[in-house]
């Protein structure tokens, strides 16, 4: 640097930079994170926020104050349940989740709408 004082102030400004670059990269996931959870998780978010269920026999409509979802049956890949929700799979990792109680008022239409997803596992 003593030989080259000419090029010492722009090789502090660079590296400067870099170092707010990297504190950037190394937060932004934390900060974005937060960020999620903090809307995701509002009282009329999209998980929070009362969601109506509707059975067909082609499909699975889910609405919300946040917008409306179609999924056909074939879209559902297994069903899984416990003593208290049946767990519709879409994926290996998610799955919508429905409450014994709310379905109990159309179990016979439930059940012939997943009789074929009985033998599925996941």
């Amino acid at each position: 640097m003593r030989e080259f004082p000419e090029i010492s102030r722009p090789l502090g400004v660079v590296a400067c930079l870099l170092l707010v670059a990297l504190i950037a990269v190394v937060t932004m996931p934390y900060l974005s994170q937060a960020s999620m959870r903090k809307l995701m998780l509002l009282p009329d978010g999209a998980f929070l926020s009362p969601q109506t269920v509707t059975l067909s026999s082609d499909a699975i409509r889910v609405a919300s104050v946040r917008g409306d979802m179609m999924l056909p049956w074939s879209g559902v890949l297994a069903l899984a349940e416990d003593e208290v929700n049946y767990y519709l799979f879409i994926d290996a990792m998610q799955a919508l989740i429905l409450p014994r109680a709310a379905i109990a008022p159309m179990a016979a239409e439930f059940e012939q709408f997943t009789r074929h997803l009985r033998a599925s596992a996941i």
